[in-house]
């Protein structure tokens, strides 16, 4: 059983055509066994006609048996009646429910009080019953539309039963039958539009590089597991490798800012710094007092939400549409003129890194 539940696990092709057999196959047995069902309903349903047809009959030819008080001419009757292979027993019975003739010999002279005898001589009808068994119908006789006497017959399933015992048998064979065909057919399905994608997908994944640790657990690893299994240990692998690089881009700008600053602080000239987002990591003393600035209220800032005056705007945004270069010019104070000096850096994938700004008198 281990095996079977470990083949399973490790086999596409099963995972995807048993639980679709399974739930066609139940389809099947249902739609099978309502159709059986039908079929009795519909078989009973004839049985009784032919029964109640085969009994009318021969009403008259008994209520005239009754009336001579011939007994020989009532089981003459009864055995016609009961050559049909379906009926088990006919017999006819006298108001008080005595048998005065009855297809089984050694049921002669018996005498019956059922309620459903009382009933047809009272009501003057027959009354049809059916059991589990089969079907009873009790026919009243009557004379000048009086009763005389009751027929009773009834009539056995057992023919009924080896019919639906015989479609049974064919329906299920019927159903075995298109399950494996069914089967097949997904087999073949299943190769060109599922299993050979995925064989070919297996292959390719298995030759991504993971580390010696993550490798597959081969007795648990197999069919859409190990596909699985190895998508998710590739995802877990580019996670880790994605937190490694953002912690190192993170470690960089760190550094990149770090190293800048140490730029900064080495210059005489006023200057400050900035990261590739365009906003102020490092300004110095001279810078501040020149701008009229104070130091912690512009550092992290935007450059362009700090600079007000439109002549630095205008140079600066010069400095951006020409970056890698050296853009110099000068700006008026109410004490002195500046001069002013912007580069602004890109890399090689013209990515923007950063920029430092000098002033000097």
């Amino acid at each position: 059983m281990k095996r079977l539940l470990n083949k399973l696990k490790s086999n596409i092709n099963l995972q995807i055509i048993i639980p679709t057999l399974f739930v066609i196959g139940m389809i099947l047995f249902f739609l099978s066994a309502f159709s059986l069902y039908q079929q009795k309903l519909f078989f009973v349903e004839n049985l009784t006609k032919e029964i109640f047809s085969s009994g009318k009959k021969f009403i008259p030819s008994c209520e005239k048996g009754l009336e001579d008080k011939n007994d020989l001419k009532l089981l003459q009757h009864i055995n016609e009646i009961t050559k049909n292979k379906n009926i088990s027993y006919a017999m006819v019975l006298n108001p008080e429910g005595k048998i005065l003739a009855h297809s089984q010999l050694n049921h002669w002279g018996k005498t019956y009080q059922d309620l459903e005898i009382k009933q047809v001589l009272k009501s003057g009808k027959y009354i049809i019953r059916k059991n589990k068994k089969g079907i009873y119908i009790i026919f009243p006789l009557k004379k000048k539309n009086k009763p005389i006497g009751l027929l009773q017959i009834e009539a056995t399933y057992l023919q009924i039963n080896q019919k639906l015992k015989t479609i049974k048998k064919t329906t299920y064979i019927t159903i075995f039958v298109s399950l494996l065909l069914i089967g097949l057919w997904l087999k073949i399905i299943l190769k060109f539009t599922i299993i050979t994608p995925l064989k070919n997908l297996k292959s390719a994944i298995e030759y991504f590089p993971l580390p010696k640790l993550s490798s597959l657990n081969q007795e648990s690893a197999g069919g859409f597991n190990s596909i699985r299994q190895k998508f998710n240990q590739i995802f877990k692998h580019f996670k880790k490798e994605q937190l490694f690089l953002k912690n190192q881009s993170v470690l960089h700008k760190e550094n990149m800012n770090l190293f800048l600053k140490s730029i900064g602080e080495t210059l005489n000239e006023g200057n400050l710094l900035l990261d590739s987002n365009n906003k102020i990591v490092f300004i110095n003393n001279s810078a501040c007092k020149i701008l009229n600035l104070k130091k912690d209220n512009i550092l992290n800032c935007h450059i362009l939400d700090v600079f007000k005056n439109p002549e630095i705007l205008k140079i600066i945004n010069k400095a951006l549409n020409n970056p890698n270069q050296i853009i110099k010019d000068f700006f008026l104070t109410e004490a002195i003129k500046y001069n002013i000096k912007i580069t602004m850096i890109k890399d090689k994938e013209n990515t923007h890194i950063g920029g430092i700004v000098l002033f000097y008198p």
